[in-house]
């Protein structure tokens, strides 16, 4: 699995093996979660890279195991 991750994005693997949070920004009230209109190139980058990575381990799994994993926010 991790041989065909970093092959699709090198990105994608160093996204599962630091976890993802969408991007915040100071607020008034603390911290917020940013639109996804107000994320950086950056940011959007990150968070594609962690899409593909969930993406190749859901269409790589049978049925018993993506139903067990399928709830998952993290690939780690």
């Amino acid at each position: 699995m991790k041989a065909y991750i970093k092959s699709i994005d090198e990105k994608a693997w160093c996204a599962m093996l630091i976890g993802w949070e969408a991007p915040k920004m100071d607020d008034n009230n603390g911290k917020v979660t940013k639109l996804e209109m107000q994320w950086t190139t950056e940011e959007e980058k990150l968070a594609n890279a962690i899409s593909d990575a969930l993406y190749v381990i859901f269409c790589r799994v049978d049925m018993q195991e993506f139903k067990r994993i399928a709830k998952c926010i993290v690939a780690m």
